[in-house]
């Protein structure tokens, strides 16, 4: 690539070339019209050239089954206004953003696509990340909130542009969730693997969330049934097995026990379509309360935690290496 002080040389010689100007010599005002208008054609094309080698990614839309590629900031926008509420703060939606950026980037360059599809992602957030175009967007908003909303969201977005969780190197995956309830959760205690950069740490700032605390009833039929016991529901209705729970030394639930059957957390709230992991029992004749704390697997960053930490102040970089102790944040493309 040709130097600027090769390209500096080429245009003083055009400026003082006699065959295209009848004089050596321009006025100050020209030449200094001249300068500004290579500078802004200079940074005008430098940043075309930097948004063209960005990365793009291809979405299965769930809804309709089409596959779409589209660029990786355009999806990360998407993502955050899907999966968090814009009127969190900005710091926290900073936060956001780049957790999607570096769970979509990990995909992309390992090369992971959805099996039977080419799609890096699905806009289901069962199976990746929410994701919501900006038609849809609309229509689910209205207007009036679309125009506050939107803005912010790219805001976060293009303030944070590149940037990525990365550890040891590696870019890290970023597990986010709703609401841990308080204290999030070690990998290994919700999954089978201990990741260093997963770890529990206490997460206070989450009381403004309406899955702080929660309870749904089930009777002892929907829970045999959906734990998939050989227990007749009236040995639980009469008290002859008694459900307990096993708790986790930061308080998180690690079990439920039922006579000799044991559970773990991440089991009984898959198959009883629990909102949360973490849970303590009240049961009565008809069935059981769970009491909930939180909301989704409490793994990694907490976002109404994440929004807590925003309204006290942080800004988004401390939040990311508070949620993901040992992370580090770089910027992977500008």
């Amino acid at each position: 690539m040709l130097s600027l002080r090769y390209y500096r040389y080429r245009f003083y010689r055009f400026i003082y070339s006699r065959r295209r100007f009848g004089h050596r010599r321009l006025t100050v005002g020209v030449l200094l019209a001249l300068v500004l208008a290579g500078v802004f054609v200079a940074v005008s094309f430098m940043d075309y050239f930097s948004r063209g080698n960005e990365w793009k990614i291809t979405l299965l839309q769930a809804d309709i089954g089409k596959e779409i590629s589209l660029s990786l900031e355009e999806y990360v926008a998407g993502v955050l206004a899907a999966e968090m509420p814009a009127t969190f703060g900005l710091e926290a939606l900073k936060a956001g953003a780049v957790t999607a950026r570096t769970y979509a980037l990990q995909r992309i360059i390992a090369k992971q696509t959805l099996p039977g599809t080419n799609a890096h992602v699905s806009s289901d957030h069962r199976v990746s990340q929410a994701y919501r175009s900006v038609e849809q967007l609309r229509a689910t908003w209205g207007m009036a909130k679309f125009l506050v909303a939107w803005p912010k969201i790219r805001l976060a977005v293009t303030s944070t542009r590149g940037q990525v969780l990365t550890y040891n190197g590696q870019l890290i995956d970023a597990l986010y969730h709703s609401t841990s309830g308080g204290v999030t959760a070690n990998s290994e205690d919700y999954y089978s693997t201990a990741v260093p950069y997963l770890r529990s740490v206490p997460s206070p700032w989450e009381e403004h969330s309406p899955y702080w605390r929660t309870e749904v009833f089930i009777s002892w039929q929907q829970l045999t049934d959906g734990l998939g016991l050989a227990l007749a529901p009236q040995e639980l209705a009469q008290g002859k097995v008694v459900p307990r729970v096993e708790a986790y030394p930061n308080g998180r639930t690690k079990a439920l026990v039922l006579g000799e059957h044991r559970f773990n957390s991440r089991q009984v709230r898959e198959r009883l379509g629990l909102r949360s992991a973490w849970f303590t029992l009240e049961p009565n004749p008809q069935g059981v309360i769970f009491h909930l704390r939180g909301n989704g697997h409490g793994v990694g960053l907490s976002q109404y935690g994440a929004d807590g930490l925003a309204a006290a102040g942080y800004k988004y970089d401390d939040i990311l290496l508070y949620y993901y102790p040992g992370a580090h944040l770089v910027r992977s493309y500008y």
